[in-house]
């Protein structure tokens, strides 16, 4: 569909058009002591890192927010054309109106050359003119065909989601005085959390919508879209196997083997406990764990992993959906049974030799709780030390769940079960089998496939015999 232009509309892409700039904001990205990649940062156009937006990038590694860094990054860039912008019409957060977002999201975001590129990133601080795309130059241009409009309705979406959140921190942390209610629809929504005696109470607080500027976009209603997990994001078998031959730390060998296991969220596995447990001869009595993580089953050696929402837990520790559930995983090999009794034992002299006391199950060197970022970081070193350079960024801890699934689907495919999904949906705590298979899409094609080119290879074995 074609869109048509009206005055005030050229009127305001003129203005950007003519401007004359002073360089524009950019991105750049920082590489730990090992050279890898580990975050970023939001520069301005006299090269100086952007205060605010540096907050918020901290405070989503410090909580996990966005799980993998590379999800961070594509913030950073979306941060970008709203800080440019900004700067373009003499804004700051505070100063920021509804119909500037409503230009930001109708106009700017329509003509901005989203695929205009610089040899490096810092040559961004130099440009002198916009990069609009070429069609939006021509003079009184009245209708613009769909293939010029810039960035898609799903970015757009993104990008505007992404905006929401930013401003929502500063508002809520006193950062900056944003006036959320002029901006973004105010709604009152509500969530249960249940103590450790079991009774649920019901807590209220505000969220923001951008459904109107939405509509302003051509999106009538808010999507439930959800994107297939990409291949890349799943281990293969022999990078599994040269991942695991690699983990040095007993922390880690215990963590990343749980989430190979079962499928856990990474802030869910962070946020188990282990409140007490009883030694005979000097050995754990694994049975008698008061924890999180249960031995069900000795003879059979079945675990059980409860995932509990608690009302007292960190924004990055939050259980997604409040909703507390159950993963079952087995243990024949005896692996894990033996790597969690040496990590308990390590843990204790730990805590007690940095005079640490909680009961929080996994901990870092410092006797303290685990934190995502750590894990990220840790998880790249070993990519690095297994020769696996090239997948840091693809592989994240939230790897160890894509595949879990991967395989669970495979295995009820060949063995002809769950074939609804409903256990799977279950472990891996989704809202429904629907989420389960839009989120693994892409196992099912290649599936298809494979059963396809049996049902080839039977059909030409069958044409030969005649």
């Amino acid at each position: 569909m074609d869109l048509i232009m009206d005055k005030e509309k050229r009127m305001v892409i003129k203005k950007y058009v003519e401007m004359k700039i002073n360089g524009m904001h950019y991105v750049r990205k920082l590489n730990d002591s090992n050279k890898v990649f580990s975050g970023v940062l939001v520069i301005d156009n006299y090269n100086r890192p952007v205060k605010r937006v540096y907050e918020y990038l901290r405070y989503l590694d410090t909580t996990g927010g966005y799980g993998a860094l590379n999800s961070r990054v594509r913030v950073a860039y979306d941060l970008c054309y709203f800080l440019d912008f900004m700067m373009f019409n003499n804004l700051t957060e505070e100063k920021i109106k509804y119909e500037d977002i409503s230009e930001f999201i109708e106009i700017y975001l329509l003509i901005i050359d989203e695929k205009f590129k610089v040899d490096r990133s810092i040559q961004r601080s130099m440009l002198k003119i916009i990069p609009i795309l070429d069609v939006y130059r021509i003079k009184n241009i009245k209708v613009i065909n769909k293939m010029n409009m810039g960035l898609d309705i799903s970015s757009k979406e993104r990008i505007l989601n992404n905006i929401k959140k930013y401003l929502v921190f500063l508002g809520n942390n006193k950062i900056a005085e944003v006036n959320l209610e002029e901006l973004f629809e105010k709604k009152v929504k509500s969530v249960y959390r249940e103590n450790e005696l079991g009774n649920r109470t019901r807590e209220l607080y505000y969220d923001y919508g951008i459904k109107d500027h939405l509509k302003k976009i051509g999106i009538n209603s808010k999507r439930n879209k959800i994107d297939p997990i990409e291949v890349s994001k799943i281990f293969e078998q022999d990078e599994e196997k040269n991942f695991f031959s690699n983990i040095e730390k007993i922390q880690y060998r215990v963590l990343f083997n749980l989430l190979n296991n079962t499928g856990l969220r990474i802030s869910e596995a962070l946020g188990l406990k282990l409140i007490s447990y009883k030694k005979s001869k000097g050995n754990i009595d694994l049975i008698s764990l008061d924890s999180d993580i249960k031995l069900k089953n000795n003879d059979e050696n079945v675990w059980e992993v409860l995932v509990i929402p608690r009302s007292d837990s960190p924004p990055d520790l939050r259980i997604k959906f409040e909703k507390k559930r159950k993963a079952v995983f087995t243990d024949n090999t005896l692996l894990f049974r033996n790597l969690l009794e040496d990590y308990i034992i390590y843990r204790e002299y730990l805590l007690k030799q940095k005079r640490k006391k909680h009961d929080y199950l996994f901990v870092n060197n410092r006797g303290e709780r685990l934190r995502y970022d750590s894990v990220y970081k840790e998880m790249n070193n070993i990519l690095l030390g297994s020769e696996m350079r090239v997948r840091i960024g693809d592989l994240t801890p939230h790897s160890f769940r894509h595949t879990f699934a991967t395989k669970w689907i495979k295995n009820s495919i060949e063995l002809g079960i769950d074939k609804d999904l409903d256990l799977l949906a279950e472990q891996l705590g989704h809202s429904s089998p629907e989420v389960t298979k839009r989120t693994y899409y892409h196992i099912f094609e290649e599936s298809k496939k494979e059963l396809l080119r049996k049902i080839e290879k039977e059909n030409n074995y069958f044409k030969g015999e005649k």
